[in-house]
This record gives C-alpha cells, sequence and structure tokens, in this order.
C-alpha cells in the first residue's frame, strides 16, 4: 500500500522524472539506484501477476467455469468477432487517426 501512494506521488509530482530519471538535466548520480530498483520492480509485475492467477485458477479447478460450453462459444466468437467491428465503426465515426484507431480495436 505505501509503495502505491508513493509511486502515486512521484507521478503526480515533477520529484520521480526530474531527480530520478537518468535522461533528465537535474538527474542525481546517488539516487540511480532508487531508478533502476523501481524500473526492475515494474518489470517484474506482469510475470508475477500471471503465475498468481494460473494458481488461483488452478486451485478453483471445476468451479472456475460453470456456464454451458454453448454459451461459452458465443461469447467468446462475440468478443472475438463483433466487438472488434463495433470498435472499427466507433473509431470511424469519432474520427480517430490510423494509429490510434488500430489501438483501439486492438484493446477491444
Amino acid at each position: 500500500l505505501w509503495g502505491i501512494i508513493v509511486g502515486f506521488f512521484f507521478s503526480l509530482t515533477t520529484i520521480g522524472p526530474r531527480f530520478l530519471s537518468p535522461m533528465s538535466s537535474e538527474y542525481v548520480p546517488g539516487l540511480g539506484w532508487v531508478f533502476s530498483t523501481t524500473t526492475w520492480l515494474g518489470e517484474c509485475v506482469s510475470p508475477v501477476a500471471l503465475v498468481a492467477m494460473g494458481v488461483w485458477m488452478r486451485a478453483q479447478g471445476n468451479k472456475l467455469i460453470r456456464i454451458p460450453l454453448s454459451s461459452a462459444i458465443l461469447y467468446m466468437l462475440c468478443k472475438l468477432v463483433m466487438v472488434p467491428f463495433l470498435m472499427v465503426g466507433l473509431a470511424k465515426l469519432v474520427g480517430l487517426n490510423d494509429e490510434a484507431g488500430r489501438a483501439a480495436v486492438l484493446i477491444a
């Protein structure tokens, strides 16, 4: 909890980017370990989260999926086919440029 609060504070203020980033002109060399440590911890978040979700899903077993297979296939087809087409239409309606439109469709 404290790490999230401190990270949020550094993100909102200019303290983090100004003094901790090696690319900054006001970089403090003695604090380089803070930047490298937080960068390393940030890169570890996704793999640890994936492992934790896998362990949780393994523990849930058959209780995890309680819907019929036909419903699950229908939901997956909607998500993989209909939602991207809907997002293409919305991207054109809003007037997103080419790169932003592609990103919106991929996220959908």
